[in-house]
This record gives structure tokens, C-alpha cells and sequence, in this order.
């Protein structure tokens, strides 16, 4: 899924990584996810230029790219949960 809106808000050079604590955010993700076992999206976590943790999500089904931000890395645990299992993609 490659809109406008996808390639303004999640970085093109992400390496594969957990999205599970700040330094996960820091250093920057990109991996592949799946439904029922098909693929669906895309999850990124990195760093956004104010130092805001970023999880973007697409989901390929319903054609739509998103993203959600944390500024406390104390909060990391509960706002990764919070898109994957909440507001997320899955």
C-alpha cells in the first residue's frame, strides 16, 4: 500500500524489529503481519522528528494507513498493547 499518506508518514529504510520498548522506537522497525494467516499490513515503530515514539499500521483488506504516537517512553508497554490489540491493526 504505497498512498501518499503512506509514504509521507512511514520512513522508507526501516530494518526488521520488535516494536516493544523506546529503544525498539529509536533505533526503528518495519515487519510484516498477518490475519487468520494471510498477510494484511505492514506495523513500523521509529522516532518522528519530536522525539515522539510512531506506530504506523496499513491494513491491506480495507486499503487504510495510520498512525498513533507516544511521547513518554515510560508508557511504551501500554501504548504498544493499546495499538495492537485496541486501535490497531489486528
Amino acid at each position: 500500500m504505497r498512498s501518499y499518506y503512506a509514504k509521507s508518514a512511514m520512513p522508507e529504510e526501516l530494518s526488521r524489529a520488535e516494536c516493544e520498548t523506546w529503544e525498539d522506537f529509536q533505533a526503528s522497525g518495519r515487519y510484516l503481519y498477518t490475519v487468520d494467516g494471510d498477510q494484511r499490513g505492514e506495523i513500523a515503530c521509529y522516532m518522528n522528528q519530536y522525539n515522539e515514539a510512531v506506530m504506523m499500521w496499513t491494513d491491506s483488506k480495507f486499503k487504510i494507513a495510520t498512525f498513533a504516537t507516544e511521547d513518554d517512553p515510560r508508557d511504551i508497554p501500554e501504548f504498544v498493547d493499546w495499538v495492537l490489540n485496541e486501535a490497531g491493526p489486528i
